[in-house]
Formats: structure tokens, sequence, C-alpha cells
């Protein structure tokens, strides 16, 4: 009777133990996350899950949990969006302090050390639904604040998709090593360009460090379905699950980003090659595989590349004229153009930017650089209730301006992302949103650009 006792004790104890050793990690929702992160990609990445860490993060739930007064509801938390707006530091923070450089010329001691550290903040599920057959390429040309590029990439990372980095030539040499860092971890599918550009604003270097990863990436992979170009400082509104949905949509058709005509008689000739007309876009672009294929390979659309180089902020004008040229480059994917009005293209836009053009701007951060108004705590509300589902992704965040937005931000697509992975499918709202006549929400956007 004694003995059984005593074994009921111990074996209370060691019950008591096990919770108060490691309740903190498996009653948290990062715990369910990793417990069923695919094992073959684990393995892949040289992760082994007896080593995981805990990494000492704000939890997404109480971070979420001081945003959603400020981003929800019929009256937004005006005193919480003002204290919001004064906090100087980010809630989450992925790098040591100050960077060390390792033996092996990384800033991680290794790839191990880090998947140990960051392994549930990146997205390593298994596919669900269309996103198994549907890849995604990425182009994101940075130039600074690698916490800031890091955290992008760790909301629009999939396994299945594919992503280029150019670095600009100018960035200091610890960036440089940092993003190399960062790339190494990801065998695969992360690629740094193999030539940095010196990159200026309306240059001809910004076009050309495009064409790097449109290149690399289509020799990279010939898999993905669409490829989009992101800079460090923007941030997605959709989930990859969502931008698949939405993609698929497309049937196929590419997407350029809406720009009004103005003073484009300053930038390039009337007469073009090939007699096509001039026309002008913004810098943002989803192209199909197959209209990239054609954008680095055709004779034309070189010829028209090659004729463009000389001439100030090319970016805004190259792709224009090739997607709206349609009835001459037969460029694939455009073909909407002919008639966009009847094109669930013409339905959505892949950025929400706030030019001080606009006929009603308002600037609720003001902030204003570059003549855009910059994403502060007060702009949150518009882009998670009114442009979500609808613009795709949001420009610009400087890292080191009310530092809450981002981190609202980041809160909020982090735990749409592990909706989906605990329901398989996409929320209700989006479902019902990209079903929805956008005209009112689309003419805001336009009329901003």
């Amino acid at each position: 009777m004694l003995k059984r006792i005593f074994l009921i004790f111990m074996f209370a104890v060691a019950i008591v133990t096990f919770f108060v050793g490691y309740c903190p990690i498996i009653c948290s929702p990062y715990f369910y996350l990793r417990l069923k992160t695919n094992e073959g990609v684990n393995n892949h990445f040289g992760v082994n899950e007896r080593d995981k860490k805990r990494v000492n993060l704000v939890n997404m739930t109480e971070m979420l949990e001081q945003c959603e007064p400020i981003m929800f509801g019929e009256s937004v938390d005006a005193n919480g969006a003002y204290r919001a707006q004064k906090v100087k530091e980010h809630a989450f923070d992925f790098m040591p302090t100050p960077d060390p450089v390792f033996a092996n010329g990384s800033i991680f001691p290794s790839c191990e050390s880090f998947w140990s550290q960051r392994q549930y903040l990146y997205n390593l599920r298994d596919p669900i639904g269309q996103e198994e057959g549907f890849p995604i390429a990425y182009s994101i040309l940075v130039y600074h604040n690698f916490n800031q590029l890091e955290q992008l990439l760790s909301a629009i990372y999939r396994p299945q998709n594919y992503y280029c980095f150019h670095v600009d030539r100018k960035s200091p040499k610890s960036f440089h090593i940092k993003v190399q860092s960062l790339a190494k971890c990801f065998p695969g599918n992360v690629i740094l360009t193999t030539e940095s550009k010196n990159v200026k604003r309306c240059k001809p270097t910004l076009l050309a460090a495009e064409f790097q990863c449109m290149r690399e990436l289509r020799r990279l992979s010939t898999k993905w379905r669409y490829l989009i170009n992101l800079t460090g400082e923007e941030f997605p509104l959709v989930t990859n699950m969502e931008l698949v949905t939405l993609l698929s949509k497309l049937q196929g058709l590419n997407l350029l980003g809406y720009s009004k005509p103005k003073d484009m008689w300053k930038r390039i000739p009337i007469e073009l090659p090939y007699g096509m007309e001039r026309y002008k876009s913004s810098t943002h672009y989803a192209f199909t595989y197959k209209a990239i294929e054609y954008i680095v390979t055709s004779h034309l659309s070189l010829a028209v590349l090659d004729f463009m180089k000389k001439f100030r902020c090319n970016d805004e004008h190259y792709f224009a004229v090739l997607h709206y040229n349609y009835n001459i480059t037969r460029l694939p994917g455009s073909e909407w153009v002919m008639d966009p009005k009847k094109s669930v293209a013409n339905q959505f836009e892949l950025r929400y930017k706030n030019w001080k053009f606009g006929s009603n701007f308002e600037c609720k951060s003001r902030r204003i650089k570059r003549e855009i108004c910059m994403i502060g705590v007060k702009t949150l509300p518009e882009l998670v209730n009114t442009y979500y589902g609808t613009a795709l992704f949001a420009n610009k965040f400087l890292w080191d301006f009310q530092p809450r937005a981002w981190d609202c931000m980041y809160a909020w697509h982090y735990r749409r992302q592990q909706d989906e992975y605990f329901t398989g499918r996409v929320s209700n709202s989006f479902a019902i949103k990209i079903e929805e006549n956008h005209d009112h929400i689309i003419d805001t956007i336009r009329d901003h650009s």
C-alpha cells in the first residue's frame, strides 16, 4: 500500500514538474504552429526538434489585443492611438545587438541556430489547397534596415515560393553580409542577385535592378506563376493563401499599378519604337511567368528597353508601354487592357500608397516623404478595414517612425495566417470581399496616385 502511494506521489511530482517547466511553451499558440510544422521541411533546413528554443518575443496575441482597439470597431480608440504613436521601440526584434560576425562569415553561428530561434515565425507548413500548385516569386529591392527586411520576409515566406533580393551597391558592407547570411539559411528558394546596382530614384539603374531579379528568378525555377516586386519598406495586406486566391481569380492576367499620365512629355518622346503610344504606370506589378519570359527575352521588349535607357524614370514607363500597347506587343497576360471595364483585373490594385496629389489628400500620420504619406498608427483602420482584399500591399513604412504601426500589422497578419492554418481556408470576410464590387475603393486608391 505504501509503495503504491509513493508511486502515485512520484507520478504527481513528475506531472507538476513538467507543467512548471514546459507550460510557458505548450500553452503558447506558437507551440501548436511548431508542433504541426512539416517535418520534412524541418529536416530540409537542418532543424532538430529537440534543439528548438523559444524566442523571447512579445506574445502575438497580447500584441494584437493592444492593437485591436485602434484598428477595429465603430469607434477607434483615440487615446490608445495617441499612446501607440508615442512608442519608440519595436515589439519584435529578431536580431541580437550588437550584430556579431562569426568565423563562417555569417551573422548567425549556423543555420541550425537561425532556425532554432526563428523557425515558427516563418510559415513552413505544407501548402493548403490552391497554394500547392501556385508558387509566387518576389523581387525585393533593399538597402537598409535588416530587421524590417527579415520581418517582411517572415510575413510573406512560404517554402514553395521564390525570393530574390537585390541589395543596393551603396549599402554598407555589414548590411550586405546580413542579407547574404539570411539567404544562405533558405536553400533553394531565396537568392541574392549576382550583381548589385547603384540604385537611384528615377535613374536607369532602378529598372536594371528589377531586370537582375527577373532573369535570376527565371533561371532559378520555371514553376512560379506570378512575379511581384516589392521594396523593404512595404508590408502585405493579404496572406499568401489570400493572394493565391486572388491571383487565381485573374486567370493568367497581369496586374500593373495604375497611375495618371502627368508630366509624361518631359520624360519620353512622342515617337516610340514600333509605333507604340506613350503610357505611364506606377512601378508595381504582378506579371505572369510567361510575361516575364517575354520581357527578358523578346527582341521587341529588349529594343524598347534599350531605347528607354536614357530617359528619366523609365521604370514608370517601360512596363506600361509593353502592357498598354498590347495590340502591338502581345505581352502575355495583358490582353485585358483592350476592354478593361469587363476585366476582373481592373478591380484590384497592387499597392495602397497615399500620394499628396490626390484631390482629397489627407495624411493622418502627418509625415510625408518624397510626396508620399508615411503609414502611421492612425492609418491602420483604413488598411485593415477598407483596403484589405482590394490592395495587396501597403507602402510605405519607415522603420523608426511610429513603430507600433508596423508591429500591429505584423501581429494582425500573423494571426490571419495562423487562423488559416487551423481552418484550412481563407476567412469568410476575405471570401466576401473579393466577390464585392470595389469601384469606389479603387477610385480612391487611384485618386491618391
